[in-house]
């Protein structure tokens, strides 16, 4: 249910200041709600399964990537966003790179190979592959590398508490 909180948070767009209540099914059909408060880059959803905040920028300077999952060499973070889910922080960090998504991919799994960090690999539905540290229900470092017309996007999602 968090990931399709998340997924929602990360579909509905917001700027300045505005509350809206959306209604969708879940995935065993049942008629769900969720409160998204926008105030600025922060945003607030408020659900049954508890209470998100994100906050966003695209201001790279507030990245924390871990030594063994480092920024790939030459990409541009195009956004941060701050997540608390009811206590289980993260940090999401997208970056572009010009680079093909195969020569990203073999750039995370050497990184994390030097650093001794077992990873797993698995596909991602947008096309390309993941990467993840740790059980899948609470997972460590993860990061999606999707190919696209002009090189990869690389979608990093780090602990922080």
């Amino acid at each position: 249910m968090r990931a399709l909180i998340v997924a929602l948070t990360l579909f509905l767009s917001g700027c300045g200041q505005s509350e809206e209540s959306v209604e969708f099914k879940d995935s065993e059909g049942n008629t769900r709600s969720v409160e998204v408060i926008d105030e600025g880059d922060t945003r607030t959803v408020k659900s049954d399964d508890g209470l998100m905040t994100t906050v966003g920028t695209q201001d790279e300077d507030k990245a924390k990537f871990p030594d063994y999952a480092p920024r790939y060499t030459g990409s541009k973070v195009v956004s941060v966003v701050d997540l608390d889910m009811g206590g289980m922080k993260r940090q999401m960090i997208t970056q572009h790179s010009a680079d093909a998504a195969e020569t990203v991919l073999a750039f995370d799994k050497s990184e994390f190979a030097k650093a001794g960090v077992t990873v797993t690999e698995m596909p991602s539905g947008t096309g390309g592959t993941g990467l993840s540290e740790g059980p899948l229900h609470r997972p460590g470092v993860q990061v999606f590398i999707t190919p696209t017309a002009t090189g990869a996007t690389i979608d990093l999602s780090v602990p922080t508490n």
